[in-house]
């Protein structure tokens, strides 16, 4: 372990996998977002290549900012995980190969009957340039059509490790639905509502694809034993659907992910639908209600990791006889956006003071003195809430009220990652408890209800706010 200590992060982190791992430190460092959770590569003595993942978070280290990191070695995990992952495009390329035949027969009849014809008049001596162009036309056109069938096979029977990179999530549901209406059944209407425009991911292409591929095909089968059944009133009908949602921090603890922006896409089937005892046991690994020679119930358990390890989450809902809604939600790739000179200047005018409190009739007392000071008042009622308010107001927040009180907040720690995201932010403490005895430098208001004070310390925050402006 000692040794392992003392490695630099070079012979560490495979060579490839480096840049990312720099650049998601700096992003730490610096209190941008960053996913908790990171996959990398690893490099072992022997160089052979391991699988790591990460979990890190801002620190104080000798008055320092550090990044402290848990390193868990999954090769074990990793490995099995690939292999399901691959049986289940298997099983994919399986189900699309018989659609793909009714399209290739098509493309070789065309073909077969564009020769013949060629082959007919020049036995006959009437073949004639312009003919001979239009059936060699046919058969490049067809040629062509079947090429690119082939190329939307290809992307889901590779093995490659998958590469993520950022981009426009509406497209890559565009390009899905491609390969579904060239596949699916014609009594299958698949309609599509798009409704993230511009909204970018950061991820695999590939792999989401897949997902959103296993959800729409298990759609397809459930309106297709709906119809076996003579149950099906007209059409089948899947509608994808793409929106964009803010998830609170009652969602995200719910759902086991960060708060924040989060696209989301929806397929809705009207097929034969779910019962509660089966909607309970879709993600389980091989579990399946279709007969052994269509599926091996890999497809849901797919989806489940792809979006797990995306740091996104997966929601179902489904009425017997009725149809099922599947929805799967990744956090939005936020880029900075770049503020007009008027917009900088507005921003910049604004002031704002935080307060970490639960207790309502505090926030009251302190809403009031920091309005009559001209300041817009920011509230948070635990750290986690506390800097990502921060880290949204950087500009604006120059005080920051601590209620010492507040169940479960540590105020060494909570101050420390405050001052990480701002170091010349203000901070005062409001009650005296044993744990303000012992942190150095900052002021202790012991009566903030009734401290004039308070008032004269926000304006002046004001004032040398101005001045610094």
């Amino acid at each position: 372990m000692g040794e392992f200590l003392n490695l630099p992060i070079s012979k560490i982190i495979y060579l490839e996998d480096l840049n990312g791992w720099e650049q998601r430190t700096l992003e730490i460092l610096r209190g941008d977002y960053f996913p908790e959770r990171a996959l990398y590569r690893g490099i072992k003595k022997d160089g052979s290549i391991i699988y790591l993942v990460c979990y890190s978070k801002r620190i104080i280290y000798e008055g320092k900012p550090a990044v402290q990191t848990v390193i868990i070695d999954i090769t074990k995990e990793k490995k099995q995980e690939d292999v399901i992952r691959h049986l289940q495009r298997v099983e994919s390329i399986g189900t699309f190969t018989m659609g793909m035949a009714h399209d290739f027969n098509n493309i070789l009849q065309v073909i077969i009957g564009s020769a013949q014809m060629i082959n007919l008049k020049v036995q006959r001596g009437e073949l004639k340039k312009e003919d001979l162009e239009k059936y060699l036309d046919n058969i490049i056109s067809i040629s062509n059509r079947g090429s690119e069938l082939i190329k939307r096979l290809k992307i889901f029977a590779r093995k490659e490790v998958p590469s993520a990179e950022v981009f426009e999530f509406d497209s890559l549901v565009s390009t899905v639905v491609e390969i579904l209406k060239t596949l699916f059944p014609k009594f299958i209407e698949i309609e599509v509502k798009l409704n993230s425009k511009d909204v970018k991911v950061y991820g695999s292409k590939t792999e989401i694809q897949q997902a959103l591929l296993n959800i729409a095909v298990n759609a397809r089968d459930a309106i297709v034993e709906k119809r076996e059944k003579k149950l099906l009133d007209g059409d089948g009908k899947i509608t994808i659907e793409t929106c964009v949602k803010s998830i609170s921090l009652e969602e995200a603890n719910i759902f086991k992910v960060n708060p924040g922006r989060y696209v989301c896409v929806s397929v809705t089937d009207n097929g034969v639908g779910m019962d509660e005892e089966t909607k309970a046991k879709i993600f389980e690994p091989f579990f399946t209600t279709k007969k052994p020679d269509i599926g091996t119930g890999l497809g849901m358990s797919t989806v489940f990791g792809i979006v797990s390890s995306h740091g996104g989450f997966i929601t179902v809902d489904s009425k017997l006889g009725e149809g099922t809604t599947v929805s799967f939600y990744l956090p939005v790739f936020e880029s900075k956006e770049v503020l007009s000179e008027a917009e900088a200047k507005e921003e910049k005018s604004k002031s704002a003071v935080m307060v970490i409190s639960t207790d309502a009739n505090l926030r009251r007392v302190m809403k009031s003195f920091a309005e009559s000071a001209g300041f817009e008042v920011l509230f948070s009622d635990d750290k986690v809430v506390a800097v990502k308010v921060l880290s949204e107001n950087l500009d604006k927040v120059s005080l920051i009220f601590i209620d010492s009180r507040t169940p479960r907040l540590s105020l060494k720690d909570t101050i420390a990652q405050l001052r990480i995201l701002k170091p010349d932010v203000k901070i005062f403490l409001l009650y005296s408890t044993p744990e303000t005895a012992e942190i150095e430098g900052i002021t202790v208001i012991e009566n903030p209800d009734e401290d004039n004070r308070i008032i004269d310390i926000i304006k002046g925050a004001n004032i040398e706010k101005k001045e610094i402006s």
